[in-house]
């Protein structure tokens, strides 16, 4: 049979470092008091307080590092997807910036003749600053 245990450590640190296992109160009242009070003991240390169900202080011990894995392997896989989605959205935003940069050309249907001749992408004629980050990226 299972029972709530209160497992108190430090939950960033690398392993996870465990101070303290108690089995909790079966009172509701007596749980949140006793909970409340190893949390704000433990955050005076930069740790915090999960519980877990288990049938021992051992098994209880056990459970904790597992969830804590478990939690991390999340967090980790979360944070490289997340990483290659603003990889792919950065470039992205440069392709479309390389595309808005470019000096639109005249439908084959526009007879107009523009007032000045237009220089092609990247050409120095006219400029009068350094290139910016985006004409280097752009072909």
């Amino acid at each position: 049979m299972t029972h709530p245990y209160f497992v108190v450590g430090n939950w960033t640190a690398e392993p996870l470092d465990i101070w303290h296992i108690q089995r909790a109160p079966d009172d509701a009242s007596e749980q949140t008091a006793i909970h409340d009070e190893l949390a704000e003991g433990a955050r005076d240390v930069h740790g915090g307080v999960e519980v877990v169900w288990a049938a021992d202080e051992a098994d209880a011990r056990v459970q904790a590092l597992r969830e804590a894995q478990e939690t991390k392997a999340r967090i980790v896989a979360w944070a490289t997807d997340r990483a290659a989605r603003l990889q792919a959205l950065e470039e992205a935003n440069e392709a479309n910036a390389c595309r808005s940069a470019r000096p639109s050309q005249p439908d084959s249907d526009d007879h107009r003749t523009p007032s000045a001749p237009v220089p092609p992408p990247g050409h120095p004629a006219g400029r009068t600053t350094p290139p910016t980050r985006r004409d280097r990226r752009c072909p």
